[in-house]
């Protein structure tokens, strides 16, 4: 899939402003549906996900520490924290086998653009299924979004990759495209799964058991950790590149989880299990 990346670098800044253009028109679109429905209408059906404060800190906290680092990379002089950070992590890898290191790369891979892809066809079409369109257009949103995002920043801070990467990989390092998109899909996808194992959002969503789906969402996210902290351990990110990754998802997800905070407080009713 690499012939796709110069695509998408040269069409990421628009893109990215179509993308924030048609996250206005749905929030318009939800404003709507919110002030007709009795109860409210769920945002992306993110029950567990935090309010209009909460997604302004995650904001604010993700952009603002994005920001701070990415200004320390682009330093003309390197600052020494910053080498003390990439150098510690890198110096602490220890040597692998062989066979646990081609487990890190099937690791690796599920954050690749065809897997995330795929996950993101799936639950668009699960949310589709359950016919919640406006749950499906944040969706894609997001992850549309991230994708452009994550290249356009790329291009825009050039950063080299380190010299002695264990897998042959392309492109620029910082932020790492992996550590933010694994962040953003499987996060995300975790946190809906956390909220419709909330009984009173069970009604409204996939009627999993609340226990197993609460499982299943930590075990989720700890997968999107674990992809970030596996493209250190393979040498083709620095430390720095994977923890802006996770920054940038952060605030990219604050950010529009505020876009998508629903206008009336949802209540749905409860029913006893």
């Amino acid at each position: 899939m690499q012939f796709v990346y110069p695509l998408i670098d040269h069409a990421a800044g628009w893109g990215l402003l179509l993308v924030c253009v048609l996250a206005l028109g749905l929030r318009a679109v939800q404003a709507r549906q919110s002030a007709s429905a009795p109860g409210g209408v769920p945002s992306l059906l993110l029950a567990a996900a935090p309010g209009a404060a909460g997604s302004t800190l995650l904001a604010l906290a993700g952009l603002g520490g994005f920001a701070l680092l990415a200004s320390q990379v682009m330093a003309e002089t390197t600052p020494a924290w910053l080498v003390a950070l990439d150098g510690w992590v890198a110096g602490h890898r220890t040597a692998w086998p062989e066979f646990a290191l081609q487990a890190l790369v099937a690791l690796t891979h599920l954050g690749d653009f065809n897997t995330l892809t795929g996950v993101t066809v799936l639950v668009a079409l699960a949310l589709a299924w359950r016919g919640r369109w406006l749950a499906m257009g944040w969706w894609l949103l997001a992850t549309a979004g991230n994708g452009l995002l994550v290249r356009w920043c790329k291009q825009v801070f050039g950063r080299s990759r380190p010299d002695t990467p264990y897998l042959e990989v392309h492109g620029y390092s910082f932020p790492s495209g992996h550590a933010m998109s694994s962040l953003v899909v499987y996060g995300l996808l975790a946190v809906i799964l956390w909220g419709w194992g909330r009984r009173p959002a069970r009604t409204a969503g996939l009627d999993l058991p609340g226990s197993p789906a609460r499982r299943l969402a930590v075990a989720i996210a700890v997968l999107a950790v674990a992809i970030g902290a596996s493209r250190v351990w393979l040498e083709v990110h620095y430390a720095s590149d994977v923890l802006a990754g996770w920054l940038l998802a952060l605030g990219w997800l604050g950010a529009l989880s505020l876009l998508a905070v629903s206008y009336t407080h949802l209540t749905l009713p409860t029913t006893p299990y």
